[in-house]
């Protein structure tokens, strides 16, 4: 029987440590945090939502849609709008 001993379980538990202490780092330092500190929230989610608005207006109007086409269609149709 293989029986561990004590140093080996406290070097096993520092990866896990490690982790949560990068999460809880990465957490409390995201922008939105930090937005969300200097404007509020609700600054914070408007600015989310314009955002997010000209994303979608962008993939509406400037990506090709591909649905039911092979790749060869799709690259045709990016090499022509490229000349």
């Amino acid at each position: 029987i293989i029986c561990p001993s004590p140093q080996s379980e406290i070097e096993s538990q520092l990866p896990l440590e490690r982790t949560v202490l990068k999460q809880d780092y990465i957490y409390t330092n995201t922008p939105v945090l930090r937005m969300k500190e200097h404007f509020g929230i609700h600054t914070t989610f408007v600015i989310h939502g314009i955002i997010c608005l000209a994303y979608f207006i962008f993939i509406k109007f400037r990506m090709p849609e591909t649905k039911g086409r092979s790749l060869e269609a799709i690259e045709q149709q990016l090499v022509r709008k490229k000349s």
